[in-house]
């Protein structure tokens, strides 16, 4: 009769632990996946609403050592934290923040003195000062920021034309 009682004893302690060691893998399991499903749902809305306008992003060549960058961004409807702009060219790269504080590293095109991030709906087209980038761009990337989160590279350019 001992050896029945201790037998079952053994199996409902095997039972309460394999229940425990499951509710612990759960609740860590389900809490990195909560995490990585909101940041998931941030960068979710960006798609297809910042780009990279084509059309009025190029170079001018100010002498043979000195270019002059101007590049455009789109934002829809989506509130960003910041944008990071990744200016490559002949093997450098420079990174700028747009955020909601003027950058000193650039000019406006148009639209007076704000280099701010353009607001929802909005776009606004910027020069990078020559004594930040002097190089002839071969590529400009954007990479926005959502309620702190990264969205990784959105929109590329990889074929920089002169604004001449």
């Amino acid at each position: 009769m001992k050896k029945a009682v201790s037998t079952i004893i053994a199996t409902v302690l095997l039972i309460a632990l394999v229940l425990a060691i499951t509710s612990i893998v759960w609740v860590v399991a389900r809490n990195i996946v909560e995490k990585n499903l909101d940041e998931a749902e941030s960068c979710l809305e960006v798609f297809n609403k910042v780009e990279l306008n084509q059309l009025y992003t190029c170079y001018t060549e100010i002498d043979s050592a000195t270019t002059q960058t101007k590049f455009s961004v789109k934002v829809g409807e989506i509130n960003l934290d910041k944008i990071i702009l990744s200016v490559s060219g002949e093997g450098n790269v420079k990174t700028i923040e747009l955020n909601y504080i003027d950058n000193a590293n650039l000019e406006a095109v148009g639209t007076g003195s704000d280099t701010k991030i353009p607001t929802t709906n909005s776009g606004k087209t910027y020069k990078i000062k020559t004594d930040y980038f002097k190089l002839k761009p071969d590529r400009i990337e954007i990479i926005p920021f959502v309620n702190g989160d990264s969205c990784g590279v959105v929109s590329v350019i990889n074929s920089i034309e002169s604004c001449e």
